[in-house]
């Protein structure tokens, strides 16, 4: 499985849509339609960021800020609760 897919997979679980749909007000639809519209465009970002060395040693250092591993939903529901 590709990396987009894994994304996809977790981010529009059941449980995640949920917890992004209590988060945002939006209903099933409206949240699947704009992940899956999100996360190829966020990926390809990252890539193209990632295709310089300065670029890539920053978005290292970005994703090394985000070592939690809890479920997807309680991460969304924790943040909104910040």
């Amino acid at each position: 499985m590709d990396l987009i897919s894994t994304l996809l997979k977790n981010m529009t679980s059941e449980d995640s849509l949920s917890a992004l749909k209590g988060v945002t007000g939006g209903s099933d639809k409206q949240v699947e339609s704009a992940v899956n519209s999100a996360v190829p465009t966020l990926l390809k970002s990252m890539t193209k960021n990632a295709s310089t060395e300065d670029g890539a040693r920053s978005l290292l250092g970005a994703l090394g800020q985000h070592t939690n591993t809890d479920p997807l939903s309680s991460q969304i529901k924790n943040r909104s609760e910040e």
